[in-house]
């Protein structure tokens, strides 16, 4: 016999979140990215992960999409920024990434990955980082 699960309803009494967060997890996209000549000539897979610490004190109080930070807005302006030109650099592209989510409202810090999964035979991928802000 199986009970029923009663939902339960969040209070004003609620305890508050002391950290919360959004992950992106493998976000692939076909970029223009590399110095090499053949980086230049055609679009190569880009996998990017992205780790958003967002302010504990704007958690959602309503079961609505106005009431937390947008993820697909978030996902269309990182494919956005990814296909919007060429990138010499994996540095550059992750630091582009970076302005835009800590520019976000909620964001109190960020770690952006940009990966390469298809640059070398001998390795899973070629990945360069950004930290800002508050983020575990």
């Amino acid at each position: 016999m199986s009970k029923s699960i009663k939902p339960v309803k969040p209070t004003k009494h609620a305890r508050p979140a002391s950290s919360r967060g959004i992950i992106f997890t493998q976000l692939a996209v076909e970029a223009s990215l590399g110095i090499h000549p053949h980086e230049k000539q055609r679009l190569q897979r880009v996998v990017i992960d992205l780790v958003l610490a967002l302010d504990p004190k704007s958690e959602p109080r309503s079961d609505t999409i106005a009431a937390t930070l947008d993820y697909d807005g978030v996902r269309q302006g990182i494919l956005a920024i990814a296909q919007k030109q060429h990138y010499d650099l994996q540095e550059t592209l992750a630091r582009r990434i970076l302005d835009y989510v800590m520019a976000l409202s909620q964001v109190i810090g960020a770690k952006v990955v940009i990966s390469k999964p298809d640059a070398y035979g001998d390795c899973e991928a070629v990945s360069y980082y950004l930290v800002a802000g508050a983020i575990e």
